[in-house]
């Protein structure tokens, strides 16, 4: 799973779209384009619509975590640092996101040298060991066992379980209810627009087309 964030100021003619990459010298990239553009042939899938003040309040707040993120010249698919790590660090830095990663996404739970962290939600900790081997309890994200870079665990909240390379099944789907970016509303006119996307299928980072 490949993460990413687009982001689009009031006055902004176009949206602008945020991700870590596993080619080139600088990874993260931040650049203009469609927020829910496909990657390498598979349809993007929606996280998180956020609109109005709250999300001109962040925009600037994003912008400095993007340029405070920790490994802007370092990339691993597995278990991190890469695009899903990148997104988390983000999300953490600022708390206003309360957004929930999917268990799959890979690359999450890297805390880099550190043990300990509160969750990209804020609503609980996690002790992670280089993303190797880690546990989470939260009450947004529910609880969390990561051994060797996959994730299971439960959701109480969405009465859900957590399956290593399948995802959350359960009574209720806390991401936008599964909806395709490409029915969702994503481009109103408001103060200020997020959209926290996620392509569900496929690699990490396959190669850059030539």
């Amino acid at each position: 799973m490949h993460t990413w964030i687009a982001t689009k100021a009031a006055d902004a003619p176009h949206f602008k779209v945020h991700e870590v990459v596993g080619w080139g010298r600088n990874k993260v990239r931040s650049r203009t384009g469609k927020p829910d553009h496909a990657w390498y042939g598979n349809k993007p899938a929606l996280i998180a619509d956020i609109r109005g003040e709250r999300a001109a309040a962040m925009i600037p707040q994003i912008d400095q975590a993007i340029v405070d993120y920790p490994y802007p010249d370092r990339y691993q698919a597995w278990p991190g640092p890469n695009s899903n790590t990148f997104v988390a660090w983000v999300i953490r830095e600022v708390p206003d996101f309360r957004v929930a990663l999917p268990n799959i996404a890979i690359g999450k739970d890297y805390l880099g040298d550190g043990v300990i962290a509160k969750t990209p939600t804020g609503t609980g900790y996690q002790f992670s060991l280089w993303g190797w081997f880690g546990v989470m309890a939260s009450v947004r994200e529910g609880f969390e066992l990561n051994v060797l870079g996959l994730s299971l665990g439960i959701d109480p909240l969405a009465l859900a379980i957590k399956l290593p390379g399948v995802g959350q099944l359960g009574w209720r789907d806390p991401w936008m209810d599964g909806k395709p970016v490409q029915t969702a509303e994503v481009l109103p006119s408001e103060p200020g627009e997020l959209a926290g996307l996620a392509e569900p299928a496929g690699s990490e980072a396959p190669p850059p087309e030539l």
